[in-house]
């Protein structure tokens, strides 16, 4: 995004509509390679128990109000491993 994009557009209206042709400082190729290492060192990270606990906690309140969020969560973490 260039400077004049950044205080011109929305941000919604310039990643959305194609997301692709404004990675101007490398190919698609290699975008998809960095997306991939981040998401692979991080997911470890975002999927440890104790961080999964600590995130729970935070959301007892939720739980309680409507417990199917709890379920939800419960299935995403399930889809993680």
């Amino acid at each position: 995004m260039t400077e004049s994009d950044f205080y011109a557009t929305l941000p919604n209206d310039y990643y959305r509509a194609a997301p692709r042709r404004h990675v101007e400082t490398m190919t698609p190729e290699e975008f998809a390679a960095v997306e991939r290492e981040v998401k692979e060192r991080f997911h470890p990270y975002n999927g440890h128990w104790r961080r999964i606990l600590n995130r729970a906690r935070a959301q007892t309140a939720q739980y309680v109000r409507s417990p199917h969020v709890l379920y939800t969560d419960f299935r995403k973490y399930l889809s993680w491993r």
